[in-house]
């Protein structure tokens, strides 16, 4: 019994020592910091919310959260290259300028994002729910970015090859 409250009292300082660090690369505007990335990840697979988290500008590139929440996160301009978002919920989060090129969005909840000038080729948005998103200069490449073509609102966009 020792073990286990043990055990939980250790995750509880690992997980308020990670997001310490998270905070203080926030704080300095790290742009890239793997000990963040890290962070980010581990905190992520044990369940806690990151809403509202100021990334704007962070390298994120290959990052794995999937089945996150991460309402209202402010990454604009922040490079998400590859980065595995899958069933992520970013509701109004901020992407707009984000490098989302080749990230795995699938049911990734993204109403009421800002998707301005996001670069999204080869992402792959199946199944992403894109009611409210804001997709104004956009970067779609119709042949690479995968959408569900109950996408009205992305398919009227031009595209950018």
């Amino acid at each position: 019994m020792l073990f286990l409250l043990e055990g939980s009292q250790r995750r509880q300082r690992e997980n308020r020592e990670a997001m310490e660090l998270i905070l203080a690369c926030q704080e300095a505007n790290a742009r890239l910091c793997f000990a963040r990335d890290d962070a980010l990840e581990r905190l992520n697979d044990q369940g806690i919310w990151l809403d509202g988290l100021d990334l704007n500008g962070a390298q994120l590139d290959r990052l794995r959260a999937p089945h996150g929440r991460w309402r209202q996160v402010r990454l604009s301009g922040a490079s998400l290259r590859g980065a595995c978002l899958h069933d992520t919920d970013l509701q109004g989060s901020d992407l707009a300028a984000a490098d989302l090129s080749e990230a795995d969005l699938r049911h990734a909840d993204l109403r009421g994002t800002n998707l301005e000038g996001a670069r999204l080729q080869n992402a792959d948005l199946r199944g992403a729910d894109l009611l409210g998103a804001r997709l104004e200069a956009a970067e779609l490449d119709r042949k690479s970015t995968r959408l569900n073509s109950s996408h009205s609102s992305v398919s009227r966009m031009p595209s950018s090859a």
